[in-house]
């Protein structure tokens, strides 16, 4: 006696709208190729239905001016502050430089003193 197979039926699952609009979405993409040409107004069409384009390129053009804007105003202002600090440094090194020139002259001016001063005692002018 052959065996008799029993199908089993499965029973049909009920879909959600949500899942019957991502159906029709997906069959959407798949027949509307996407267009390459952009309108007037810079933007490109796409597949997705109503959704509206992200983003125009004069907004991402605009907005890339800017940044480089700031970027070369960030630099400028780096450039201005190692200016100032080279200015400060080499004020300090001369300053020392000064003091250190100015003891100096006042060591000779001493010295050349000590030396008149005992001329004079070991010397008499008259």
């Amino acid at each position: 006696a052959p065996k008799e197979e029993k199908k089993e039926t499965e029973p049909k699952e009920e879909k959600t709208p949500k899942e019957e609009d991502a159906e029709e979405v997906v069959a959407d993409e798949e027949e509307e190729p996407v267009e390459e040409s952009a309108k007037a107004d810079d933007t490109v069409l796409v597949p997705f239905g109503d959704m509206e384009p992200f983003g125009r390129e004069s907004q991402a053009q605009a907005l890339t001016e800017a940044s480089i804007k700031e970027s070369d105003a960030m630099v400028d202002q780096i450039e201005k502050a190692e200016v100032a600090e080279t200015k400060r440094s080499v004020f300090r090194a001369l300053t020392r430089l000064r003091g250190a020139a100015i003891a100096s002259f006042d060591g000779i001016a001493h010295a050349q003193q000590s030396n008149i001063e005992e001329y004079a005692q070991n010397n008499s002018f008259r």
